[in-house]
């Protein structure tokens, strides 16, 4: 089984980080009208369509990064411990499915898999314009913080970010220029860790 592993959210200012891991059936075809490649290549309503299909044929799971442990272990640290979770999470609900995985990790760092785990992790840079089971993930991973940060709009409505979804925008410094950090900001990261209104 091969099963692909990517995430969302490593660049933003606030929010967190959204990992998921993809396996699809063997002999999933995918309609006319879904595409699957890199979820940042998709419009929104693209997306939202794959998104649907991918939950209902699909093998998936997902793990949320909160800021204070970005903030604790730096980004990349974040991320490979979120990937390592989110797969523990699949391998725990699909491990009967099969006797050998092929765990394909986006970007340049793999994973280690777990000691009783037969299978090989590889990490394949590009590997959501590559992989199926990435661009998948890739196309979950974007959709679930997509709305993590329109919930996160409702508690801090001055920051937008159900408009810029907590990257660096002229418009999202401005307002931490203005206002200071929210909660859900990362502390460690430029321009915010510079900013005194604590």
């Amino acid at each position: 089984m091969i099963v692909g592993i990517d995430e969302a959210g490593r660049g933003p200012l606030a929010g967190p980080l959204v990992c998921v891991c993809v396996a699809l059936p063997k002999g999933l075809n995918f309609p006319d009208n879904i595409k699957v490649i890199d979820s940042k290549k998709l419009n929104v309503s693209q997306r939202l369509r794959a998104f649907r299909y991918i939950v209902e044929n699909a093998y998936w799971a997902v793990e949320v990064v909160d800021v204070y442990t970005i903030d604790r272990l730096n980004i990349r640290r974040a991320t490979l411990l979120g990937m390592s979770r989110v797969l523990e999470k699949f391998l725990d609900r699909y491990r009967q499915l099969d006797n050998w995985f092929e765990v394909l990790v986006d970007g340049k760092d793999g994973i280690e898999l777990p000691a009783e785990l037969p299978g090989v992790c590889q990490a394949v840079v590009k590997g959501d314009m590559l992989v199926p089971e990435i661009s998948c993930a890739s196309i979950l991973a974007k959709v679930i913080r997509d709305g993590i940060m329109k919930g996160l709009d409702v508690l801090y409505p001055e920051y937008g970010f159900s408009r810029h979804k907590g990257y660096a925008t002229a418009e999202h410094i401005g307002v931490i220029n203005r206002l200071g950090p929210s909660r859900v900001h990362r502390r460690s990261y430029e321009p915010v860790s510079q900013i005194t209104l604590w």
